[in-house]
């Protein structure tokens, strides 16, 4: 059931999508899936992010940031609270977003989780320029670029790029942006 919903929200089909997490989400708690039922809230928390629908994206992200925490699963209740993070900045509540970033981000570093830890440093660049500190979001960027670039993640290397670039800018530094933005 996750994959068809993964697969309608990749066709836009989120309302679909949510009923398919949400029957997958019953199913695998009702069957002790703790693994599965976390996931399922994740991308259903994903989905409702993308719909805008922040209260319940929020309720689902810390569900599953939850589940997987009592069930000892470090990579899945990193990813959670990533999504955690997520809605908490898009509801302009930025120092709780950069609170649950920091407990992901001891969390990875834990596990030695070198690129999950530089995602983690990542998301709160981009927290950081929303917040209007395009100077601390530029260096903390630009370390995220080194380190994908080390970790062979060209993924998380273009982003990282993305999020420099626009620091760039807020800085008023045309000239970096555009040599961060030509290797993307």
């Amino acid at each position: 059931q996750i994959n068809l919903a993964i697969t309608n929200l990749l066709l836009g089909r989120n309302n679909d999508a949510l009923q398919l997490l949400e029957a997958a989400w019953e199913t695998a708690h009702s069957e002790g899936a703790d693994h599965i039922a976390a996931m399922a809230d994740a991308e259903a928390g994903e989905c409702l992010l993308q719909l805008r629908r922040l209260q319940e994206a929020l309720k689902k992200s810390q569900r599953s940031a939850e589940l997987a925490d009592a069930r000892g699963m470090v990579y899945e209740h990193g990813r959670a609270l990533h999504l955690e993070a997520r809605v908490f900045g898009e509801m302009g509540r930025h120092q709780e977003a950069l609170d649950v970033l920091e407990k992901a981000k001891q969390l990875f570093a834990k596990e030695g989780n070198n690129a999950w830890v530089a995602m983690s440093d990542l998301e709160i660049a981009v927290i950081l320029g929303w917040q209007g500190k395009h100077e601390d979001s530029w260096e903390t960027a630009i370390e995220c670029v080194s380190i994908l670039t080390q970790q062979e993640l060209p993924f998380g290397r273009a982003s990282a790029q993305l999020v420099a670039a626009r620091a760039a800018l807020a800085r008023e530094d045309q000239a970096s942006a555009r040599d961060l933005l030509e290797d993307v």
